[in-house]
């Protein structure tokens, strides 16, 4: 399948900048200043690293020297996408249940 020009360098563009985007949320969400972690801060937390190394290791894949690269990186960048959802859900829950 051919994909349309450009789409290697959108692909790679748009994972560095979710990376940056994961990194801000996880140091705002580190250093909120509860005083402590608690267990159910890894909610947030182990979703939102795992889909930074995803957005970090996109761009890797999509460049790699092999065939098909690009359908490894898509499925690679829509999980880490899906992460980030999850995160940000499980952190407006955790929040909105302190209240």
């Amino acid at each position: 399948m051919e994909h349309p020009n450009g789409t290697v360098e959108g692909l790679c563009a748009a994972a560095s900048t979710a990376f940056a985007l994961c990194v801000a949320f996880l140091a705002a969400w580190g250093f909120q200043g509860q005083g402590h972690w608690r267990i159910v801060d890894l909610l947030v937390v182990l979703p939102l690293a795992f889909a930074t190394g995803g957005f970090g290791f996109t761009p890797y894949v999509t460049t790699r020297p092999v065939q098909t690269p690009e359908r490894a990186a898509h499925k690679l960048y829509g999980a880490s996408v899906v992460l980030v959802m999850l995160s940000v859900i499980a952190a407006v829950i955790i929040e909105f249940g302190k209240a």
